[in-house]
């Protein structure tokens, strides 16, 4: 469905830079801090997760931290017809469990936070399960902003198939 989505509509996230936001907790926070951020500094970025759908001066009321494939596209091609050139989105381990985000190549991937939150029945099986969807992000993205604070920094960072770029409160980062 990804695939068929983003031919159908034009393959928008092709021509946007996209930046994933992913962890258990922050995710919001994080991408709406990016996308206000992006604005204010004049450049032109839409937002994507629980909060809603930004694109210019519309918002869409969102049922998914990350929608399903076909209306992500969708989304990707109203920014493009916005003249939007970020699109900044919170990713779900959910996103790669069901293929949402199938196929897409991030411009950056920023790791907040990893704790046991969704794991179960309809969510992943463990937490090596939950890690490893989470990984997926870094290892489709051009460069990886990681939380090296977080005890699982170490392993995104091993994720990482691009650069990667370290934050936190450690001497480490």
């Amino acid at each position: 469905l990804a695939e068929m989505s983003a031919l159908f509509f034009g393959d928008p996230a092709e021509k946007l830079k996209i930046i994933g936001v992913t962890g258990t907790k922050g995710k919001t926070t994080t991408s709406t801090l990016i996308y206000k951020l992006l604005n204010e500094s004049g450049r032109k970025a839409g937002l994507i997760g629980t909060i809603g759908i930004y694109i210019g001066e519309h918002v869409y009321p969102t049922v998914n931290t990350t929608p399903e494939s076909y209306k992500l596209h969708q989304y990707f091609a109203r920014m493009v017809e916005a003249g939007i050139e970020y699109a900044v989105m919170e990713v779900s381990s959910q996103a790669y469990l069901n293929r949402r985000v199938y196929g897409l190549e991030f411009e950056y991937g920023v790791f907040t936070n990893l704790s046991p939150d969704h794991i179960g029945p309809g969510e992943c099986r463990d937490l090596a399960h939950y890690k490893a969807c989470k990984a997926e992000l870094f290892a489709h993205s051009k460069n990886s902003v990681i939380n090296t604070d977080d005890p699982l920094g170490d392993y995104f960072i091993k994720s990482a198939k691009g650069r990667v770029i370290t934050y936190g409160m450690n001497a480490q980062a």
